[in-house]
């Protein structure tokens, strides 16, 4: 279950954190809950039940069926006749999801990336040391309780690992390149008057005279790349009519893993083949006009690709920063990302298909609605691809019509953004000193020389954003502060957990060990976190105003005496740092 929140000047606004989505809320923590053992699986059934009982409208849940559960509408199955039970029972270690989500986030100022993880019980105890060959109740009991344990995140971690590896990679590719790059592009700027590599950017150029500039950059980036241009020009090709497929799939309100947007995909890749934008032809010239038009107008996500590439030289400028006062300052690039990532806000809003018309809409309704993607439509295809043919014969004109559509309403926006994007970019770098603005210049106009180099890397290897994610684990062992010096890994983890008994049930039993816990965890955490922000551990002095502050405020909330005990230990412990 995904909630978000849009504000209502957005284009697609949205508000699903608020009071009419309570209960839609109230069931997904109740839901999350429902861990075996803990708490019995639920129905929304229950929560309107519970509603109704209170005097509560149960409207706000019923309305929110259709948003949450989507896939089991389009599977033909009833959500209100499910139960539902912990995701962490199959997933307890979502870091895909995390990771993109971390490149997404947008920041106007300097940042660090960081993927922050809970892993109260670091310990790992071989199973079955001796040997033994197990009975059956020890097979399906393995089976059931390792399931999220250490493996899937281990899996994750390697799998960052390489992810790191991979950026780290094409970001020394780019370092080798750029002066090979910058002396390409300042071939082509000897005959365009007005531009030079070293920050002469003239203002209010007319569309034309970008457009010829762009047009000069292309053809020496394809000269330069020679053979290796047509593979990333068929990625790109690729790509495009994939994000065709994506962005109908999406305005037909079908979810990213389901059927029917996989179909829509399928058919996407038919109608581009039967167009010859891509697949075998007998008269290569012919497509390659085709496919030059057809990505003119549609691939956005080359421009999107542009901005992210000029905010990450933006962001290496950071550690670059003069303490003479020189520009760009601090607040240079803290106006220049602001101003970028509101550019490629604008430019994902059009490539996610917000506010097109209502002709578009029909069409796409008629095309694609739930209708002719049914269930039982699927059921009776035979297979994906069979439907996928039969769909883009039976729709062909209307296809085409809707590329008609779509880009025009692409085109009327595109130039005019392009203007904008260099008028933005030309005034903020207008006081950066030469060389600066000859680094940003080289990433913004000779990107084309970059794109052809990198992007079939990108794009291939799940690469994405250049920027590493570091990894940091938030665990009993790792926060060392108020520790023995010669307590080891096991020991921290027993003296700071007493509910990981009963295989880590024994703090639903006990109030006490709930106690320890919670606040031990407060305590290791604010080691950590000052940890992450300092880049080291923190200092005794700067340590222990925070533990101090932690520990009175949990002071005041224990009532036993065994609490009253334990803390008595810790302040002793914090009062000898």
């Amino acid at each position: 279950m995904e909630f978000g929140y849009k504000g209502v000047g957005n284009a697609a606004s949205r508000d699903q954190l608020g009071p009419q989505h309570d209960a839609a809320l109230a069931f997904a923590a109740r839901a999350t809950s429902s861990f075996p053992g803990a708490f019995p699986p639920i129905k929304l059934g229950d929560i309107e039940r519970r509603l109704e009982r209170t005097g509560r409208p149960t409207v706000s849940l019923g309305r929110v069926v259709h948003e949450l559960f989507r896939e089991y509408e389009l599977e033909d199955a009833d959500p209100r006749r499910t139960h539902f039970v912990d995701g962490g029972v199959l997933d307890n270690a979502p870091f895909g999801h995390t990771i993109r989500a971390v490149v997404k986030r947008t920041a106007g100022v300097e940042v660090d990336r960081r993927l922050l993880y809970i892993q109260p019980d670091p310990r790992f105890t071989p199973p079955n040391p001796q040997g033994e060959q197990p009975g059956w109740v020890k097979t399906i009991w393995g089976g059931l309780s390792t399931v999220a344990g250490y493996e899937p995140i281990l899996d994750d971690l390697l799998e960052i690992r390489a992810f790191n590896e991979r950026v780290r990679r094409v970001r020394q590719m780019i370092e080798r390149r750029e002066q090979e790059i910058a002396t390409l592009l300042a071939q082509v700027f000897e005959d365009v008057e007005g531009f030079d590599l070293h920050g002469n950017l003239p203002s209010d150029v007319p569309q034309d005279r970008l457009r010829k500039v762009r047009d000069l950059v292309h053809l020496k980036a394809q000269t330069a790349a020679g053979y290796l241009y047509e593979s990333y020009f068929q990625i790109k090709i690729h790509s495009v009519v994939g994000q065709f497929g994506r962005v109908i799939a999406r305005l037909c309100d079908y979810p990213p893993d389901s059927t029917q947007a996989d179909l829509v995909a399928r058919v996407a890749y038919c109608w581009a083949e039967e167009r010859g934008l891509i697949g075998p032809t007998d008269d290569p010239e012919r497509q390659g006009l085709r496919q030059r038009e057809f990505l003119q107008t549609f691939d956005l996500g080359y421009t999107r690709r542009r901005v992210r590439f000029v905010i990450q030289a933006v962001n290496d400028m950071y550690r670059e920063l003069s303490p003479d006062g020189g520009r760009p300052d601090r607040a240079d690039l803290d106006e220049a990302k602001r101003a970028l990532y509101h550019e490629g806000v604008r430019l994902s809003r059009v490539i996610r298909g917000e506010a097109l018309s209502e002709e578009i809409r029909r069409s796409l309704e008629t095309c694609f609605g739930v209708d002719e993607l049914s269930e039982e439509a699927l059921r009776q295809a035979g297979s994906l691809d069979d439907m996928a043919s039969g769909l883009c014969e039976r729709h062909r004109d209307r296809l085409d019509r809707l590329e008609e559509l779509l880009g025009a309403e692409i085109r009327s926006v595109r130039e005019g953004f392009r203007g904008d994007l260099y008028e933005t970019f030309s005034e903020l770098t207008a006081p950066w000193s030469p060389d600066k603005r000859r680094r940003v210049v080289l990433r913004y106009l000779g990107f084309p020389f970059w794109d052809a180099l990198i992007y079939p890397l990108q794009r291939l290897s799940d690469i994405g954003e250049l920027d590493e994610i570091e990894v940091v684990r938030l665990s009993p062992s790792d926060a060392v502060a108020l520790a023995d010096g010669n307590a080891s890994a096991d020991d921290l983890v027993t003296m700071k957990l007493q509910g990981v008994g009963a295989g880590h049930f024994a703090a639903f039993l006990d109030r006490s060990y709930r106690e320890n816990d919670f606040l031990w965890g407060r305590l290791d955490a604010a080691e950590r976190l000052m940890t992450v922000v300092l880049g080291r551990r923190p200092s005794a002095a700067e340590i222990k105003p925070a533990l101090s502050a932690i520990l009175e405020e949990e002071r005041g909330l224990a009532t036993r005496k065994k609490a009253k005990r334990r803390m008595k230990k810790i302040s002793k412990r914090i009062a000898a740092l």
